[in-house]
């Protein structure tokens, strides 16, 4: 394709993307995590005090805080769920979210107006790393990579899903991104200049997900690794190592410690020293925890300090794992085929379909025999493509790191990797809509075809899916209607749907509502008087108009691992009767009749 129609390609796709994102977001109600990152965020910028939330960076939360600024909110400052401590761990972990309640919808503020505010930061943002990957794509492959990534990008599910939400995925996928090119950049040129912003891109990463200091292993493998391949000797590994320690520090003192600083500057220090007390008094590694508790009281050190307090606390959520339903199972601990299986079902068929053509035309590209070829040629490879060798060896260790630990809650968790995947594929693609035909010259006009067919596929399944984006799921487990009973959670019950659920009170005039609700919105800020809280596991079975959360109801049906000691059958007298009707896809609602 011609430049200029690779440039409408990329901005097309982007105008759409942003029409979906801004549409569903003022669809969806407030999700399980957003209740505490727009909390978090508003006390940072209002009170410069980091005590909610510290076991996320501040990255997002700050920037979906900015234009609430703007407005007039009321903030909870004399709660007991901002001012009273709790040495009880599992308190004052829900504490956060008590105090979201509080400041959206029990303060006298509009809650659907700080909702929708405090998630336009997060669209232009990713609206703006889909840019970065059409330029990255476009600098290194060409304008036709560049235009089919950018194409990917912009009609994934997932990143729409989660790129208008107030969390912290897609925001690290902006961190991965521009830190893994500026330190190619810095590798390919070590000059002062490229030390500088492959710096200040490894301390934004820094800011944006705890789990992106696996960036750390990868840049020093690849930092050992190219001086070796492109003919330099042992000891010219040093002035790239030194160099490499620079921008480090570049990253944690002009990035890193000022926005900590600014973070958490009115947080009295008795507080600080008590929740860092108390979360981490447990944790597997007493030296990194005691040199931490040094410098939190060190007032040179005290940001750094506070970053890595997060970083032990993402760390011990990590290996403490979560409770997760999964296929029909639950457990608090991990399943090694989650994350697999959850990419396989929640990316659009055709895509999977478009990476095996990539795929089967590589394999087939391969001089035979095919191990000589490869053992003869890798380094030359390594050599010659060293932008792609430095996307796959980020994938490959972040995917690895999610699939042996211990915390399954959803596919955003690898989503940091999704922009490279994308490229990755654009990159097969290319190759293949280039490749020589000369040997089966009457298949170009079918191939042709077949690609228009299954990119048409991949757009238009995107687009008929909104604007329920966040239970998308592809047609292998018969799309988001099935969903549910492979994985819920952030995978496809967040709370979105609850918007949904009140037009459906309103419309049956439904007056007594059981409701057992998953999710960031408090029912009686919408719905006060139509409302009671119900839970089969408390209650027992009942009768009358009754909406269940899905992530609640299959956790009520599912069969425990062997060690999960937990009642988990307490929903499965649903079994007998049929839904009356669904919320969007993740909210059930019955009519049990009386007996």
């Amino acid at each position: 394709m011609t430049q200029r129609l690779a440039n409408i390609i990329a901005v097309l796709s982007l105008i759409i993307m942003a029409v979906l994102m801004i549409g569903s977001a003022k669809h969806d109600s407030l999700t399980f995590d957003e209740k505490a990152h727009i909390a978090a965020g508003y006390s940072y910028l209002f009170a410069q005090d980091y005590r909610v939330n510290p076991e996320h960076p501040p990255l997002a939360k700050d920037l979906a805080a900015i234009p609430l600024m703007l407005g007039n909110f009321n903030w909870p400052q004399n709660s007991p769920m901002w001012t009273k401590p709790y040495e009880d761990i599992s308190v004052a972990w829900w504490q956060q979210f008590d105090l979201g309640n509080e400041f959206l919808f029990k303060s006298g503020n509009n809650a659907d107006k700080i909702i929708f505010m405090a998630r336009m930061p997060m669209i232009i943002l990713t609206l703006l790393l889909g840019i970065i990957i059409f330029y990255i794509a476009k600098k290194y492959w060409g304008h036709d990579v560049a235009a089919i990534a950018t194409f990917f990008y912009a009609f994934s599910p997932d990143i729409i899903a989660h790129g208008r939400l107030v969390t912290i995925d897609v925001v690290a996928a902006f961190g991965a991104v521009i830190s893994v090119f500026t330190w190619i950049e810095f590798l390919k040129n070590p000059n002062w200049k490229n030390v500088f912003w492959a710096g200040l891109a490894f301390g934004i990463a820094m800011i944006c997900k705890y789990s992106l200091i696996l960036l750390i292993p990868v840049f020093i493998i690849l930092t050992i690794i190219y001086p070796l391949i492109i003919g330099k000797k042992v000891k010219d590994l040093w002035p790239y190592l030194g160099k490499s320690l620079v921008i480090g520090l570049i990253g944690m003192f002009l990035i890193v410690w000022p926005a900590y600083y600014f973070n958490m500057r009115n947080m009295p220090q008795a507080k600080i020293n008590f929740d860092a007390n108390i979360n981490l008094r447990d944790h597997k590694i007493p030296i990194a925890k005691n040199i931490d508790l040094w410098m939190l009281k060190s007032d040179a050190f005290r940001p750094i300090g506070y970053w890595a307090y997060g970083v032990l606390m993402a760390g011990q959520r990590t290996l403490g794992g979560n409770t997760t339903f999964f296929m029909g199972e639950i457990s608090s601990k991990s399943w090694a085929g989650y994350f697999p299986t959850l990419y396989l079902i929640k990316f659009p068929l055709a895509f999977h379909l478009l990476c095996l053509l990539a795929l089967i035309w590589a394999i087939c590209s391969i001089q035979r025999p095919w191990f000589k070829y490869i053992v003869r040629r890798k380094i030359d490879w390594v050599k010659n493509n060293f932008e792609l060798y430095a996307m796959v060896v980020f994938v490959v260790i972040y995917w690895l790191t999610a699939i042996l630990g211990n915390l399954n809650i959803g596919l955003r968790h690898v989503l940091p990797t999704f922009p490279f995947i994308f490229i990755f594929t654009a990159i097969g693609m290319n190759n293949l809509i280039n490749c020589d035909y000369q040997c089966l010259p009457k298949t170009k006009k079918i191939g042709k075809w077949l690609l228009i067919v299954l990119f048409a596929w991949y757009g238009l399944s995107t687009i008929f899916c909104y604007p329920y984006y966040i239970s998308h799921c592809n047609e292998l487990v018969g799309g988001p209607a099935n969903g549910y009973k492979y994985a819920v959670d952030s995978n496809y019950d967040w709370g979105q749907d609850f918007n949904d659920l009140i037009k459906f009170v309103e419309k049956n005039k439904v007056y007594n509502l059981k409701l057992h609700y998953f999710g960031g919105a408090d029912p009686n800020y919408y719905i006060p008087d139509r409302i009671k809280y119900y839970n089969a596991k408390e209650s027992g079975p009942t009768t009358g108009w009754i909406a269940i959360s899905a992530n609640e109801m299959m956790g009520g049906m599912a069969k425990p691992v062997k060690g999960y000691e937990q009642n988990s059958d307490y929903y499965k007298w649903l079994l007998n009767y049929q839904p009356v009707a669904r919320a969007g896809y993740s909210i059930f609602i019955y009519n049990i009749p009386e007996k």
